[in-house]
């Protein structure tokens, strides 16, 4: 059981081979713009800004270089409103955890409180915040795990909170998870249309080795619907710029999976734990080499990469310094292939049984057609 080891190791910054960054032809990059150390870093949705949590959080201005603070409480999960007005921030207080709303001066604007450790944060649209957490309890053979999928509108003080897995873990794994958590787990995305999100959580079935299940729900309803089994040492799920499939890591592979059928679309190596997929250009890295589709289009060798909402930039780490890399993408962004509202009315039709699968997949072929 080596492999539950390795769930310590989650976000350990790695070494990479060579000296210096080494970025596809063609692209451009502006180097060591920021020390970032493990700080979690987000984007704006016009690309113009980046914020980044650690002890000292602030926005940067990337046209500028102008640094915002947001406090001086240490922060452990930020992302940018899809709008990119606001920022959403975890917190930490001596009453523990808390999501806190800032705008882009450094203003904050709400608060909650939150129980659990959280894992995962992100928007549903420009007035949600959405998020998971893990609630770990230990006992002398192992532990119980239970994991949290909340919503929170910001001009309400209630949070929707359900619970999305309930499990009990051997010694072993407890204290990996344990640790896993301490490290920076992440285990939740929101798709591209915002109408469901995918999440992880730890299954250790009795008898058999334990394994991280990825899950997609949908916002409106009560239920969890496709399950996919991912590696245990990599809970990082990332929906498929189609909004129709979602990338995990399986047997040492970077995999994507038909979120409607579980069939498995496309597959390559993946050096380390580490990947990202481009929400609006159809772009992966794999932790060393950029692709679009079947094709390498140049190296990146780094350790955390995060593209830009359209696909055309990426805030790059390498030995804890931020770099952005430009001149990536080709294709339109994401929100501006079609009409975002139509498709999310044809997949709620789908998801209530209004229409087939394959009604669909024609409906949406229609809709895609120039």
């Amino acid at each position: 059981m080596k492999h539950i080891f390795l769930l310590g190791a989650l976000l350990t910054i790695t070494g990479c081979a060579g000296a210096g960054l080494h970025v596809p032809e063609g692209s451009q990059l502006e180097e060591d713009l920021l020390r970032v150390g493990r700080a979690d870093v987000a984007w704006s949705g016009d690309a113009e800004r980046l914020v980044v949590g650690g002890e000292d959080p602030f926005v940067f201005e990337v046209a500028s270089g102008r640094k915002i603070s947001l406090g001086r409480s240490p922060v452990n999960r930020v992302a940018f409103s899809p709008a990119g007005d606001v920022v959403a921030a975890v917190v930490y207080g001596d009453d523990g955890e808390h999501i806190a709303i800032f705008n882009v001066n450094g203003q904050q604007k709400a608060t909650q409180p939150m129980s659990g450790r959280t894992t995962g944060l992100a928007w549903k649209d420009d007035n949600s915040v959405v998020w998971s957490s893990m609630e770990l309890e230990k006992f002398g053979f192992g532990g119980n795990l239970k994991t949290w999928l909340s919503v929170w509108s910001i001009k309400e003080t209630t949070v929707k909170s359900t619970l999305i897995a309930d499990n009990t873990l051997n010694s072993r794994l407890t204290e990996g998870i344990d640790l896993a958590i301490a490290n920076g787990l992440d285990n939740l995305a929101v798709g591209p249309y915002r109408d469901e999100c995918m999440i992880s959580h730890y299954v250790d079935p009795p008898l058999f080795p334990p394994y991280i299940n990825v899950t997609v729900r949908r916002f409106t309803e009560t239920s969890n619907q496709l399950s996919v089994k991912a590696d245990i040492d990599s809970s990082r799920v990332f929906p498929g710029t189609d909004g129709d499939s979602i990338w995990i890591k399986r047997d040492q592979e970077l995999r994507r999976f038909d979120r409607w059928s579980g069939k498995e679309l496309q597959s390559m190596l993946l050096d380390g734990n580490n990947f990202a997929v481009a929400p609006g250009s159809g772009l992966v890295w794999d932790g060393r080499n950029l692709h679009r589709g079947e094709q390498v289009i140049g190296p990146i060798v780094a350790d955390r990469l995060l593209f830009s909402p359209d696909g055309a930039k990426a805030a790059v780490v390498k030995s804890g310094m931020l770099s952005i890399l430009n001149g990536l993408a080709s294709a339109a962004p994401f929100s501006a292939a079609f009409d975002v509202e139509k498709m999310v009315k044809l997949r709620s039709w789908r998801a209530q049984k209004l229409i087939s699968h394959e009604e669909y997949l024609e409906l949406k072929r229609k809709l895609l057609k120039p």
